[in-house]
């Protein structure tokens, strides 16, 4: 998949993830414009060694499995 005009958001994801306070930060916006995209071709290209994992809403032995698998 193509990837495009994201750059902001990228530098954005950047400057927060050098910060060294620790701040938590919530992404959000209407459904299907590529949070999660985003998110995923940010890990895959600047932190190759992050985990990101999204719960599928089963059972809690199904997602400490896929979780475990994920890690």
């Amino acid at each position: 998949m193509a990837f495009y005009d994201r750059k902001q958001e990228l530098a954005r994801l950047d400057a927060w993830y050098s910060r060294s306070d620790g701040i938590m930060y919530v992404i959000y916006g209407r459904r299907r414009i590529g949070k999660t995209a985003l998110l995923e071709h940010w890990l895959d290209t600047r932190r190759p060694r992050e985990l990101f994992w999204t719960s599928q809403g089963s059972s809690a032995v199904a997602e400490l499995r896929s979780f475990s698998q994920a890690v």
